[in-house]
């Protein structure tokens, strides 16, 4: 008599049989798990278990029910989204310009899920591109327009104006997508540099930021120019920062800095960068050599005779005032930073030259330096010592 042929009815729990096996389960603990009789389980695996022809019949039974199938189908379900990207290619390949989710561009509109030119607003995109161009307020160019402020990057830098669509990597051509011409469109690309993480950022002092690229501002470029003069003159960097109202902690920063001579530095190399120089780069390096030999020379007991000499400058100041001063009248009068007139009597008081005395005016406390006995003596000795005149000698 003929072996009856078992068939596979159920193959998704044949499969499970299989992989709880491989995992060491117990014919009991799979029966368990599958919720199937144990002599199920055990007649389905001896026949697989015995050999390899076996297996290889099952796998074809398990194929002639469509399993394998089911699984695929299955799993284009789960990624959903690989398949619209195929599709979305296959699309673009055939020459239609399908419409990403949220496409909104002045100059085009959707129509049944593919891009079209609008000719209202094509005028707008040439508008936005040129005002880009010159510098102009994009803020108030859009409201100008009626669109909603946003941030022109992605209309400025988006290759349909002049007809491609750029899709994982891939250009497809569109000619008939094109609004803009690609003189003008290039123009407001931002330059192809190595070191473009330097022209990041509002533009530094002496420039303005124009399309994207670093434009001389001809005003602040001649404080530049005269900010060098000064310190080949002679001058330090508080006469420096008093000459134009800066800040004295940002003056060497800006001195250092080598954009100022039409370069940036890559590594421990200067690179010419693609805007306008202020200075020439020979006058920029003699300026560090002389940054450099100052910063050498400044010894500590300079620095502490410097400090003295700007503390009796306000004290000198002071003494002007019988009355006392308010903070922010001896900022203005001796035109020092915040900090370094914190500095200044705070080392006054702590000699004993100056005190701050507190005073009330309405519900607010209010307070001003004045000079002490001691910070008068200190002051008269020393003008007598300045300003005494050398005798004349007997003949």
């Amino acid at each position: 008599m003929a072996e009856r042929e078992i068939r596979i009815v159920a193959p998704e729990k044949t499969v499970r049989m299989l992989k709880l096996k491989l995992q060491g389960y117990s014919n009991y603990r799979i029966a368990k798990e599958l919720n199937v009789p144990q002599i199920t389980v055990s007649r389905t695996l001896e026949r697989i278990e015995k050999d390899w022809p076996e297996l290889l019949k099952f796998v074809r039974e398990v194929r002639r029910t469509g399993y394998f199938k089911s699984c695929f189908l299955r799993l284009l379900k789960e990624q959903p989204r690989d398949r619209l990207v195929r599709a979305k290619e296959l699309l673009l390949a055939r020459g239609k310009p399908v419409a990403p989710r949220n496409f909104s561009l002045p100059g085009y509109k959707v129509e049944n899920g593919e891009i079209k030119v609008d000719p209202e607003t094509i005028p707008h995109a040439v508008r936005i591109f040129k005002a880009y161009l010159n510098g102009e307020n994009m803020a108030e160019v859009l409201r100008e327009l009626n669109l909603p402020v946003r941030d022109v990057t992605s209309i400025i830098r988006n290759p349909i104006y002049i007809g491609k669509i750029v899709f994982r990597g891939k250009i497809y051509s569109f000619p008939n997508l094109a609004i803009i011409d690609e003189k003008l469109w290039m123009e407001c690309q931002p330059p192809k540099t190595e070191f473009k993480r330097q022209l990041v950022g509002p533009p530094i002092f002496g420039y303005k930021k124009k399309a994207g690229r670093f434009i001389k501002d001809p005003h602040k470029a001649k404080v530049v120019e005269r900010m060098f003069d000064l310190l080949f003159e002679g001058k330090n960097m508080s006469e420096i920062a008093r000459e134009f109202g800066f800040n004295p902690t940002n003056v060497p920063r800006m001195l250092r800095n080598p954009k100022y001579a039409g370069k940036v530095k890559v590594g421990d190399k200067y690179v010419d960068a693609p805007f306008e120089a202020i200075i020439t780069f020979e006058k920029w390096l003699k300026a560090q050599i002389l940054l450099d030999s100052r910063s050498r020379n400044f010894s500590r007991e300079k620095r502490k005779e410097l400090m003295i000499m700007r503390r009796d400058e306000v004290l000198r100041f002071l003494l002007t005032k019988p009355d006392g001063a308010t903070f922010s009248v001896i900022k203005q009068e001796t035109k020092y930073p915040k900090s370094s007139l914190c500095t200044y009597l705070a080392l006054a008081k702590r000699d004993g030259l100056a005190e701050w005395v507190k005073e009330r005016t309405g519900t607010r406390a209010r307070g001003k330096w004045r000079l002490t006995e001691l910070g008068k003596q200190y002051l008269v000795k020393k003008l007598m010592l300045t300003t005494k005149k050398p005798e004349k000698a007997e003949i």
